[in-house]
């Protein structure tokens, strides 16, 4: 078996268990957590959901064609679809990291407008999903137009080649950069907020260090995510020195894609309280079950064993 295909079965295996994970994630928010249709944090989580699966399935496809293409070594894959395919995948990529700023614009909200309802309402935050996805795709149609989506015949299918400079450039602030700026902003002017409004809003102070939690570990996600990346920043730096591209560099690219991808499920679980509770409520109710089990185990062999000590009793004294 050959580097290509080994790159091929690992992506594959990791963006399938991590859409297996947001499966889950989006069907147990959906039935164990009420009421679901009025959280709107619940809500906000579960678009992270949708982006993240929707991403994984256009992985899925994506590295589909390239393990054909790799097993059978046939010609050229190239075709309309395959453009519009990388297109959409970096569209669900884009809007995965903006649904973290929405998340994040959320609880600062909560925590600095606090007494403006209007801002932590249902409708506000539907709306602001359906924007977020629209800039999604207006971000990322530029790449587009400009033709920075190519076909790459050793990968067998389209993306930004990591020897565009521009495009990469263009995408990367845009999509990925930009959410870690701003939630950094709301993150630094949270610290200063909360210390110069630490005794006006005395009994609202549990709120708002829960949302501040959850604003930094959004914040640390996004890191962890930029430095997961470095990888492909590293290949992409090499190009523009040396003008050298190395071998597997696309593959390393998805590789780390495909890593963060099956990361974010398990990260969702820790970064929002509702889920984190309702698992740790899981855990407590079968260790619950198991307990009472045992207990019961036990209470039987009692009874059981001191049935036979009376039944040896009787007839010891009868005979």
């Amino acid at each position: 078996m050959n580097l290509n295909l080994i790159f091929d079965i690992l992506i594959l295996i990791l963006t399938a268990l991590g859409s297996l994970a947001f499966i889950i994630l989006i069907v147990l928010i959906s039935i164990r957590i009420r009421p679901f249709a009025s959280n709107v944090a619940l809500i906000l989580t579960c678009n992270t959901c949708v982006a993240g699966l929707m991403c994984c399935i256009g992985l899925l496809d994506m590295y589909a064609y390239t393990l054909h293409g790799d097993l059978y070594s046939t010609g050229t894959l190239e075709n309309g679809w395959c453009l519009i395919r990388a297109y959409l995948v970096q569209v669900v990529g884009c809007a995965l990291y903006h649904s973290y700023v929405l998340q994040a614009i959320f609880r600062f909200c909560r925590i600095v407008f606090y007494q403006k309802k209007k801002l932590q309402s249902l409708s506000v935050s539907c709306t602001a999903i359906i924007i977020q996805w629209l800039l999604a795709f207006l971000f990322i149609l530029p790449n587009l137009l400009l033709n920075d989506f190519e076909y790459l015949p050793s990968e067998y299918h389209c993306q930004v080649p990591l020897t565009n400079f521009r495009g990469l450039l263009m995408m990367g602030l845009i999509a990925y950069f930009i959410p870690i700026g701003v939630v950094s902003l709301m993150y630094i002017y949270l610290i200063r907020f909360i210390r110069q409004s630490s005794q006006r809003l005395q009994n609202r102070q549990r709120q708002n260090k829960r949302d501040f939690i959850v604003i930094k570990r959004i914040l640390s996600l996004l890191m962890i995510f930029a430095i997961m990346c470095f990888p492909s920043v590293l290949l992409w730096l090499i190009n523009i020195i040396t003008h050298y591209l190395p071998p597997m560099s696309h593959d390393i690219e998805w590789l780390t894609i495909s890593i963060c991808m099956s990361i974010v499920p398990v990260a969702i679980v820790l970064i929002t309280p509702q889920i984190n509770r309702m698992f740790k409520t899981n855990r407590a109710q079968v260790h619950t079950i198991a307990t009472v089990r045992i207990g019961q185990h036990e209470m039987t062999d009692r009874i059981r064993s001191l049935a036979e000590h009376r039944l040896w009793q009787f007839l010891h004294s009868r005979a």
